[in-house]
């Protein structure tokens, strides 16, 4: 039960939290996040003299982030016993071979041919009324098989060469797929790359205890909301500082790229996955493809975004402008 203080307290904050119609709180969220990002630059971490796990931090981290980057994910994973690289690095066939020669002279073309045909073949075929077949005793129920020694030629080596690497290049080795590099230190293993529904799979891998800092690798595990989760972490990771700032415009940005029930990129594939405009496209990266892309296709949308009322000067939907006033001439 709440005291009369902590009461007056809970109202006041209650009433600062609150926000008026029609405000943009997304350009404040964007303001609020962006102006920290501008001070953090990129860092990371070597651990005796092994560069096995590389963090990134500030801007590029932040990039990484909100374009749903895969490739720069780690992971951190708890075992319950000793374990060796060789358990988590995914390795093939390529990865342990220095080369591979195609040795020609042990080359073979195996040619078989049927030079007979069953008499049941032939009425299935064309029926027992429409062709007779005469077979040898001698030479029925056989198949001569003609083994010739292969040509020489470059042609052949290659297809060789091809066949042999499309079959046996993607052969597994050891690890889990994704996991290039770890760095071990007594249960605890981080990793670069991530595969946590691999990872959970092992039985000497605490479950609990084991993360991932990469949304969509979270996302195909465990689900939206705890992709959701993630992103809301890895934000706050990488925004701290001597910057502070209010979480919830973290939360309102993690919210914007979870909305669809899948993670939504903020850049140009994000925007045409969530229907903008061909303007609100064209303010962002790509402007001469998009505005062409629109003429291309006499393309007539209406004015609702903000970018959209920016770019022909007209008033926003936002703020005071959320609203339309009715003169009244009488």
């Amino acid at each position: 039960k709440l005291n009369e203080n902590e009461r007056q307290a809970f109202i006041v904050r209650h009433s600062r939290a609150q926000v008026c119609a029609g405000e943009d709180v997304g350009v404040i969220a964007s303001q609020s996040i962006g102006q920290p990002t501008t001070q953090i630059a990129l860092s990371s971490f070597h651990s005796a003299g092994s560069t096995a796990v590389e963090v990134l931090e500030g801007i590029p981290r932040l990039e990484s982030i909100l374009n749903c980057s895969f490739k720069q994910s780690t992971s951190t994973i708890r075992t319950t016993r000793y374990t060796s690289p060789s358990d988590f690095v995914y390795l093939t066939v390529p990865d342990v071979m220095s080369s591979m020669i195609v040795d020609s002279k042990k080359m073979k073309a195996y040619k078989i041919s049927l030079k007979l045909i069953r008499d049941r073949i032939v009425e299935s075929m064309y029926g027992s009324n429409t062709i007779r077949v005469l077979i040898s005793p001698e030479f029925e129920h056989t198949i001569d098989i003609a083994v010739q020694c292969a040509a020489k030629s470059r042609d052949i080596e290659m297809y060789v060469y091809g066949l042999v690497k499309s079959i046996i290049f993607p052969i597994q080795i050891c690890g889990i797929k994704g996991i290039e590099h770890v760095l071990i230190n007594n249960n605890e293993v981080k990793t670069k790359g991530s595969n946590l529904m691999g990872t959970l799979g092992l039985d000497f891998v605490d479950t609990k205890l084991t993360i991932s800092d990469s949304a969509v690798d979270v996302l195909n595990c465990l689900g939206i909301e705890a992709a959701r989760n993630v992103l809301v972490r890895e934000l706050s990771k990488v925004l701290k500082g001597d910057v502070r700032f209010d979480d919830k415009h973290i939360n309102l940005l993690a919210d914007f790229m979870t909305n669809k029930g899948k993670i939504v990129p903020v850049n140009i594939s994000g925007m045409v996955e969530r229907g903008h405009s061909y303007l609100t496209r064209a303010s962002n990266e790509r402007t001469i493809v998009e505005l062409a892309r629109a003429v291309c296709k006499g393309v007539a949308e209406p004015v609702q975004s903000i970018f959209d009322s920016i770019i022909i000067g007209s008033r926003s939907k936002v703020g005071t402008g959320i609203v339309d006033i009715l003169n009244c001439t009488q």
